[in-house]
């Protein structure tokens, strides 16, 4: 079993634009580029991190419930970086924030 970070998530505020920052800048490539209606799963990884991925996700339901969208995009529209990222334990915070880190 791998251990450490594997996916960090950043709420962006326009998906395509990170998309090319990252693709453009930095090299990463896609690794996930997944629509269910106008919800995105969108990943990135750099050829030498392959077990690292930078996951670029708009607020939005099914993951932030209607409020909770609205305050999110309002602080990433300011500039703000907001993260998750996942391990190998589950943790979740009385905010709703839910992710998984290293033991």
């Amino acid at each position: 079993m791998s251990r450490g970070v594997q996916v960090v998530g950043l709420y962006v505020r326009d998906q395509d634009e990170a998309l090319a920052f990252y693709v453009e800048k930095f090299g990463f490539g896609v690794s996930a580029d997944v629509r269910n209606g106008d919800y995105r799963w969108l990943k990135v990884q750099h050829s030498e991190q392959p077990f690292f991925q930078l996951g670029l996700f708009a607020p939005g339901p099914p993951a932030l419930d209607a409020a909770t969208t609205q305050t999110v995009r309002a602080i990433v529209a300011k500039g703000v970086i907001l993260l998750q990222y996942s391990c190998t334990t589950v943790w979740q915070t009385g905010a709703g924030w839910t992710g998984v880190c290293a033991d």
